[in-house]
């Protein structure tokens, strides 16, 4: 007896429209994904529905898909900074259009911050800070507004043993950097006035995922010259904004069996679940 009668024809479809958005690795158009998968625009276009719904595609800016967070869950750890970027970029294009200014998307990798994206305005004064490259928890605002929601002893894992100065506005103490992360639960925002850099003011929020603890956090760098007080208003709220959004549709993420445990965990103790 022939397999086929076995096989769900939709499903089929659905999953070649989810390899054209992982093989082609660009942002596409409904009409690209259609021509390419050679499914139709009305099916293509309830497919992409629902794989937006699922978290296993993106609507990016332009209307146009990406493969989403839930896809790159399915390959492990390995994919993470992936999955991040990728539910990411949309928030982070919507802030530097907004704002004409650098925008930074930063996870914790032991003593340091590592930038994993950053996406900056075509304007000059631009910051040196480039994907890559890592930076201190106590001098950055990336840092802090991960650390100000992280327990003490994720905290103290992260920071350093000697908080180092970069600039005569670092923050060197462990009752300055406590103080200051009052501030930054206070408000959900953390704000870095010339401590990395001179010359640069940087606000962030974190992210979360499914736990109590952020995974990641998002900025937004203006050089000195170009700031005022309008924009020290603005800029932070829609940081946290962004955050949100960006912590949203993380949680459409499938839970490995670990974090349902700890999740269940915590809900049976009575700690509540950040959101």
């Amino acid at each position: 007896m022939s397999e086929d009668k076995y096989i769900v024809k939709p499903l089929v479809s659905a999953i070649y429209v989810m390899e054209a958005l992982r093989s082609v690795g660009v942002p596409m158009t409904l009409s690209q994904v259609s021509e390419i998968t050679g499914v139709s625009k009305t099916t293509s276009f309830r497919y992409l529905k629902t794989l937006v719904l699922m978290g296993y595609a993106v609507l990016q800016p332009g209307n146009k898909y990406t493969l989403g967070p839930a896809a790159f869950a399915l390959g492990g750890d390995d994919n993470k900074e992936t999955a991040l970027e990728n539910v990411a970029k949309g928030e982070m294009e919507t802030l530097v259009h907004e704002f004409g200014e650098t925008v930074n998307l930063g996870m914790p990798k032991g003593k340091h911050i590592h930038y994993i994206a950053i996406l900056e305005p075509k304007r000059a004064l631009r910051l040196k800070a480039e994907s890559g490259d890592a930076d201190c928890f106590h001098s950055t605002a990336l840092g802090k507004a991960m650390i100000a929601f992280m327990p003490k002893e994720q905290v103290d894992f992260h920071l350093k043993s000697r908080l180092p100065r970069f600039t005569d506005h670092t923050l060197t103490s462990r009752r300055q950097l406590d103080q200051a992360l009052t501030m930054v639960r206070r408000y959900g925002y953390a704000i870095d006035r010339e401590e990395n850099e001179i010359g640069c003011v940087c606000y962030a929020a974190p992210i979360f995922g499914w736990g109590e603890s952020p995974i990641a956090a998002i900025s937004v760098s203006i050089p000195s010259p170009r700031l005022n007080d309008d924009l020290d208003l603005r800029v932070p709220e829609r940081v946290k904004s962004s955050a949100s959004s960006i912590t949203e549709k993380l949680r459409r993420l499938p839970m490995s069996t670990d974090q349902m445990s700890n999740l269940k965990s915590r809900r049976g103790s009575g700690s509540a679940v950040r959101t």
